[in-house]
């Protein structure tokens, strides 16, 4: 009777701690979402090829801006365009899933935490990655890193599922095989790849490799082959040479071993990516020295393996990422959840209070620098004028980071986790409701798209010197992008054309052009018409 009652009473409370994150994470990740508009490029780029799967009806091959698109697969496009084609596209519905995704995120981060530790830890482990900077910013994006941050946290979950309950392995692999697949329809091989460098060599200091090699594996990986090989499949069939060389070696290997697009960056790279898990990147000393003092493996051994499987996760990502030509700050993005399991364990021990305020005081010197930069910093035009909204935001982030860092020094965790969610969902009200929509007039595509909404004959648009998926999206119309004014395509004469010009090359622009009108001269760009003969 016993036993029940407290397996009844561990249910409510798991129950409890689920139900509090959704409400928690409906304020993180998808309050606000619906009053600023989307940011240029990503959002927009990828809003733009979700929107050309309903203008084509084609939901194999991806395009963009009146081409064939082959950068990523077709996942997270399949979920956009549905949704925003029966509730309408909004900037809401194209953030949903990665808000939905993001709240997956720290739901699956808690189950996998709940596994190993107590369901205090892994309620604080939630609450540490959805409040960090980092995070947020990526769950609030109409991109996909949630989507597949999700499913590889979710195939990490599973494979050690399987690993510590064998009876059950065959179900759990199966389930391991559809997340990896939808990992990879969300991004690629990086889907498989990133669960397998980790998996492989935590088993390789088990020695237990053999793990792998049975038939209960076998058979789920022949699964993950028929749900992920048919559209690759098709792609090839269909565009051959084409789709191989930009899909998978441009996109895919040259990630690796070249650099695509220019993205690329120095090997330290991802140590300055760390400060934006603020504000909790400043208490890793905690757990470094929880490993030092080896208080890390006083609990029970199944504990202690998921901590060794948590520190490769987290130095094998790294490297993986840094010694990779290719670098973007979302590469890394999969690390914070196994980050915050362990600051969380690290938090809930008996640890060195001198530590916690060396960390807290860190915390605060950083922040309070920002907040002196925001007065001195020198800010491009035309955002000056907006000076005052930033130290607001920098003072906000002192003073909740300082009330963080009081609680945490006082030992006081429960008060600080709480003071740290209810604190972020205030400031994230500022961002949405003050910050970001003062900055949105600044937003030049913006102004020209409300104008050029207003044309109601068929035009010819032509960006000069800028590249803005912002007018493909929401003008859902084809725009010409050139680098320069010598590669200005010649205008056709019997259709009206707009060209949006750099006010710094107006006068050499124009020079160019005959029989035209400014419409619209903003910041730095201007609008002009070139009229059609008649």
């Amino acid at each position: 009777m016993g036993n029940l009652q407290l397996k009844h009473k561990a249910n409510s409370l798991y129950l409890k701690n689920i139900l509090l994150l959704c409400v928690l994470g409906f304020f993180l990740f998808f309050y606000g979402n619906n009053l600023v508009s989307l940011f240029d490029n990503s959002e927009t780029n990828y809003s733009a090829v979700a929107q050309e799967v309903i203008n084509t009806h084609d939901y194999l091959t991806m395009h963009y801006n009146g081409r064939d698109w082959y950068v990523h697969p077709p996942l997270y496009f399949w979920l956009s365009s549905s949704l925003c084609e029966v509730f309408g596209w909004n900037e809401f519905n194209l953030r949903f899933f990665e808000a939905l995704f993001g709240l997956f995120g720290i739901l699956i981060t808690y189950l996998i935490a709940k596994k190993f530790f107590s369901n205090r830890t892994a309620f604080y482990s939630a609450i540490i990655l959805g409040t960090s900077i980092y995070y947020n910013i990526i769950s609030r994006l109409a991109i996909f890193d949630t989507l597949l941050n999700f499913f590889i946290l979710l195939s990490i979950y599973l494979f050690l599922s399987a690993y510590y309950n064998r009876k059950r392995k065959f179900i759990y692999f199966f389930l391991f095989a559809i997340s990896t697949s939808l990992a990879v329809l969300s991004k690629g091989p990086i889907g498989l790849v990133h669960p397998g460098i980790v998996i492989i060599p935590f088993l390789l200091i088990k020695k237990d490799l053999k793990f792998l090699f049975d038939y209960k594996v076998l058979i789920n990986f022949i699964l993950f082959l028929f749900i992920t090989a048919p559209w690759y499949a098709h792609q090839l069939v269909l565009h051959g040479k084409e789709f191989f060389d930009f899909a998978l070696r441009d996109y895919t290997w040259f990630r690796f071993f070249g650099t695509v697009e220019g993205q690329t960056g120095p090997i330290y790279y991802y140590i300055f990516i760390l400060l934006l898990f603020l504000p909790w990147i400043f208490y890793i000393p905690l757990i470094i020295h929880k490993f030092i003092k080896k208080e890390t493996f006083v609990g029970n051994l199944k504990q202690n393996e998921f901590v060794l499987f948590s520190l490769l996760f987290i130095i094998i990502t790294f490297l993986f990422f840094s010694v990779a030509k290719t670098k973007l700050p979302n590469y890394i993005f999969s690390i914070f959840p196994f980050i915050s399991i362990l600051l969380a364990s690290a938090l809930r021990s008996k640890n060195n209070k001198s530590l916690t305020l060396l960390c807290s005081s860190a915390l605060i010197i950083f922040q309070g620098i920002l907040v002196l930069n925001s007065f001195t910093m020198e800010i491009a035009y035309p955002y000056n004028s907006e000076r005052i909204l930033l130290q607001i935001l920098f003072i906000l982030m002192f003073a909740l980071y300082l009330l963080l860092s009081f609680f945490l020094v006082q030992k006081k965790t429960r008060t600080a986790i709480t003071s740290i969610a209810f604190g972020t969902i205030f400031f994230l009200m500022f961002l949405f409701h003050v910050f970001f929509p003062s900055l949105e007039k600044f937003k030049e595509s913006k102004v020209f798209v409300e104008i050029l909404k207003q044309v109601t004959t068929s035009y010819t648009l032509i960006n000069c010197g800028g590249y803005s998926p912002y007018l493909i999206y929401y003008l859902n119309h084809h725009v010409i992008h050139v680098n320069s004014l010598d590669k200005i395509p010649q205008v056709n004469e019997t259709e009206t054309t707009y060209i949006i010009l750099s006010n710094s090359e107006f006068d050499s622009a124009i020079s160019l052009i005959t029989d035209y009108e400014i419409i619209k001269k903003s910041y730095t760009k201007t609008l002009i018409k070139v009229n059609k003969k008649d």
